[in-house]
Parts: structure tokens; C-alpha cells; sequence
């Protein structure tokens, strides 16, 4: 998703004209295909959880596949914003939020 997303990069500070039209069809575009591997985990999290994880802790572990695939679908969305902020002059803030997230987890 990360590198499918790149190309707001150039466009964005390349025509900010057409920014908003092009932020609206990546993210979109990035909606689509999280919820296409979301779905996909979720149908597939029997034989998943069978690849990876061997014998009775699988079983166990089965109810939590919906959260983890939730997960990744949220940031599986953070690339198209990120790009954009840089692709617009402010990498400042995608730096904030980063420093923010590691203070907040490393507390």
C-alpha cells in the first residue's frame, strides 16, 4: 500500500491544483484494496491460522484474526496521507506525529 501510494508524492507538489481530486482517487483506491486483503483474511482465517500457527495455542488464537486484520486495514489507510503531507511541503507534521507515537508508547 505504501509504494501504491508514492505517487501523490510528485503530483501532489507537481500540480497542487488538482491535489484534492488525486488524494480522493488514492485513498479510494487504497480503501479498496485493504478491504479487499480485509475481507480476504477474514474468509481465509481458518486455513491462516492452521499455516501459521500449529496445534492447540491456533485455535485458541483463531477469535482474535478480526482484530489483527482490522488493524491492518487502519494502516493499511495511513500511506495516502503521508505522501500528501510531504507531497504539499509540510513533512513537519508527519514528523510530529511520528515523534508523538513513539513517546506514547515508549511511556
Amino acid at each position: 500500500m505504501n509504494a501504491f501510494t508514492e505517487v501523490l508524492f510528485p503530483m501532489a507538489s507537481a500540480s497542487p491544483v488538482r491535489v484534492r481530486s488525486i488524494y480522493h482517487r488514492m485513498l479510494l483506491a487504497s480503501v479498496v484494496m485493504a478491504s479487499l486483503a480485509f475481507g480476504a483474511v477474514l474468509l481465509l482465517r481458518g486455513p491462516l491460522m492452521s499455516v501459521m500457527v500449529l496445534g492447540r495455542t491456533g485455535n485458541d488464537a483463531r477469535p482474535l484474526i478480526p482484530a489483527l486484520a482490522l488493524g491492518w486495514f487502519l494502516v493499511a489507510l495511513s500511506p495516502a496521507p503521508f505522501h500528501l503531507l510531504n507531497g504539499l511541503g509540510k513533512p513537519w507534521v508527519n514528523s510530529v506525529f511520528y515523534a508523538s507515537m513513539l513517546c506514547s508508547t515508549s511511556a
